[in-house]
């Protein structure tokens, strides 16, 4: 049984830079903007392979054995072009932006020679970023790697530091029991049977369970039980990664369900600093501000992520809440006619705030319209 079979059946589902391999050659600017493009536009009109058909596997894989000191095999090729023919992470990602959510460049920048893309997804259940870092082989443009920010680390070092370890256990005895475990995991997610999901997982080696990615699973399976040990990994979890500038996204969770903002909001301008502004990020500091009472910075940072992506329409009715509880009815109404002009305007929030807020419906003259 070789670990590529382990890696398969859990791996593709948790969500998803560094010496460039020989066999890929450079992309010029202008040729990562073009490949930008039509990344956006395979997003754009849904296509379920933009990642598994933009990955350079010949290159991919190179990084992989770089970076666990692992040796390429047919096989291996073989299993890593399966997991991700299960599109699995580009169902994560649409299943992120459902509803108003987007795919949007942020950044592209060149480090070490390399062109690299930064790009933000975020929906009503969240945001991620990821950093794709782009390579030419046999004049084809593609992905050379992912940098995932919710892990902190590339793709291809995650993938590698997991090979390995399932590597050690492949001769021992609890080589099947492993394999077997990997696939009950899957299914219970699968099945939202997160008990079972939690009882299988910790019967995996600790190695195994010390890998980023097996870490950030667990912890989603943690934050559907709750209770007491919810709160114990989390400051497990606290403990290991509150100095780790690439682990600051699921900080962020983790400091919020134990209502420390400030900390939170610390996270947020770790992930800024790294990412070198982006200004979507005010509207998070506005939510965590309104979390811990600071009406005047809620306020702040609602304005000034209108102010640079007036498009985006989830920080309007956070602000117009925020300004007709300060009794500013003037600028409420002018940022809620902007809302209501919005073509995702939900007109069930704005029956809502009008009705929760009645001097939203007072003329000048104080009466009612």
């Amino acid at each position: 049984m070789t670990p590529s079979r382990y890696l398969l059946p859990f791996l593709i589902c948790c969500s998803f830079l560094n010496a460039c391999s020989d066999t890929s050659n450079k992309v010029s600017e202008e040729q990562a903007t073009a490949f930008s493009i039509v990344i956006e536009n395979q997003v754009r009109d849904m296509k379920i392979d933009f990642l598994e058909k933009n990955i350079l596997m010949p290159v991919f894989l190179d990084r992989i054995n770089a970076a666990g000191d692992l040796k390429s095999s047919e096989r291996m090729e073989a299993e890593m072009r399966k997991m991700l023919a299960a599109n699995n992470y580009e169902k994560n990602v649409y299943e992120l932006m459902a509803g108003s959510g987007s795919f949007k460049k942020v950044k592209q920048y060149q480090k070490e020679g390399n062109q690299r893309i930064i790009y933000r997804i975020n929906g009503s259940s969240g945001f991620t970023y990821i950093e794709v870092e782009l390579a030419s082989e046999k004049e084809n443009v593609g992905i050379a790697d992912i940098y995932l920010y919710n892990t902190g680390q590339n793709l291809s070092a995650t993938v590698a530091d997991l090979m390995k370890k399932l590597f050690s256990h492949e001769q021992s005895t609890i080589g099947d029991q492993l394999s077997a475990r990997l696939s009950a995991i899957s299914q219970h997610l699968k099945n939202t049977n997160y008990e079972f999901a939690k009882a299988e997982f910790d019967r995996l080696p600790y190695d195994i369970r010390n890998n980023r990615l097996y870490e950030i699973q667990y912890l989603n399976i943690m934050s559907k039980i709750g209770g007491p040990p919810y709160l114990e990994y989390q400051q497990k979890i606290e403990t290991k990664y509150a100095d780790d500038a690439g682990f600051q996204l699921m900080m962020i969770d983790v400091y919020l369900n134990q209502k420390k903002y400030d900390k939170a909001i610390a996270s947020i301008n770790q992930i800024d600093s790294v990412i070198n502004k982006d200004p979507f990020l005010d509207y998070h500091r506005g939510l965590v501000s309104n979390m811990k009472a600071d009406s005047e910075g809620a306020i702040k940072y609602f304005k000034q992520v209108i102010a640079s992506e007036p498009t985006f329409p989830d920080p309007y009715p956070e602000l117009v809440v925020c300004l007709a509880k300060k009794n500013d009815y003037p600028a409420a109404k002018q940022y809620l006619a902007s809302y209501k002009k919005m073509r995702s305007a939900n007109k069930e929030v704005v029956q809502f705030i009008e009705t929760s807020y009645p001097g939203l419906n007072q003329n000048e003259d104080g009466d009612f319209r």
